[in-house]
């Protein structure tokens, strides 16, 4: 079962147990282990997920203040960088995290987005 779905039939659970049909309940106990792990994901993670928010929304306040020219600059400062550590680097030596998408509260992640609402090339 999807994940979507089973947070659809998890959502059911708790606002209307008493409409799910014996299909659906067989569901959610088969998918049981599944969704401990989403929720366990869901709450152990909301505390840092918050702070992320909080971090992200004053960073993007204090770069949308830079004019666009600056962002670019930062931004193409950024990818130089991250080029160089390719290119130094044998790429089974770099961690698997350096080609995931950067958190939300990272300015490469900041910066790609004023870039984009400011239609900057």
């Amino acid at each position: 079962m999807g994940r979507k779905k089973l947070e659809k039939l998890w959502l059911s659970l708790l606002q209307d147990p008493q409409n799910l049909s014996n299909k659906q309940i067989e569901d959610l106990f088969r998918a049981r282990k599944k969704l401990g792990n989403i929720l366990f994901q869901l709450c152990g993670n909301f505390p840092q997920k918050m702070e992320e928010v909080k971090n992200y929304r004053i960073r993007k306040k204090e770069l949308s203040q830079l004019p666009t020219k600056g962002l670019w600059e930062m931004n193409k400062r950024i990818q130089e960088s991250r080029n160089r550590i390719m290119n130094s680097t044998p790429k089974e030596k770099i961690p698997d995290s350096f080609f995931e998408t950067p958190p939300l509260d990272y300015d490469e992640t900041i910066l790609a987005e004023l870039l984009r609402e400011r239609g900057a090339p």
